[in-house]
């Protein structure tokens, strides 16, 4: 009847101890249950040795395809969101990238493309480190004025970096049935920090996991 609860430690796949530490702690949870019989260690051990194989074993090159008909491109909003890929507005502080983000994101989930012709209504979840849910709110009022089928994204206010909202956002894309995200904006979505290449690199191995879901994603 209780809740089991998550391992929070730190782990190192690459220590033994830190192995053994999550099997004990398995262990421990799961005394009494079919799975105390399990050998956690060596199930770890296994889990492990696959995650490294899958991390480090290298890709076989592939001969690009000759073909008369090329494949076009699939855009979520043509022309300036490909499917399932990043994109970024870049622009100087006060330009209006958020409004602009924003404004696609009303188009997008009302079921317009940019001349405002219907198409298929796409969620949006909008991620927000910058501004509040009622002054976006208020921005959203002021854009679909004139927006015939008035339908809002989705809003989630962010704090931390990328990284650590990263599971709430998954959760609210596999909930929702999230098409597009966007993420406002890439300073302090990536620690606030885009001159350290490290947290650059970290900020779209993140973004990744998302267009890895089938998701479109403007930065």
């Amino acid at each position: 009847g209780s809740k089991m609860h998550i391992y929070t430690g730190r782990l190192s796949l690459s220590s033994a101890q830190s192995r053994k530490n999550v099997a004990n702690y398995i262990k421990n949870v799961v005394a009494g249950s079919p799975f105390e019989n399990v050998d956690w260690v060596k199930l770890i051990e296994r889990f492990s040795n696959d995650v490294f194989t899958l991390l480090h074993s290298p890709n076989e090159a592939k001969a690009l395809e000759l073909s008369e008909t090329p494949p076009t491109v699939e855009y979520l909003l043509y022309p300036l969101l490909p499917a399932r890929v990043p994109a970024l507005i870049y622009a100087p502080g006060g330009a209006g990238k958020s409004i602009v983000a924003l404004y696609i994101a009303t188009l997008l989930q009302s079921g317009y493309d940019l001349n405002y012709r219907q198409q298929e209504p796409v969620n949006v979840l909008y991620v927000d480190w910058e501004l509040d849910y009622k002054l976006t709110n208020t921005r959203f009022n002021q854009l679909v004025i004139d927006i015939d089928e008035k339908r809002p994204p989705l809003y989630l206010p962010a704090i931390r970096p990328l990284w650590d909202e990263i599971y709430n956002i998954v959760e609210n894309i596999t909930k929702h049935k999230i098409k597009l995200v966007i993420l406002d904006s890439a300073a302090l979505a990536s620690g606030g920090d885009l001159i350290d290449s490290a947290n650059v690199i970290r900020f779209f191995g993140e973004v990744r996991k998302l267009t890895d879901m089938g998701v479109t994603v403007l930065i």
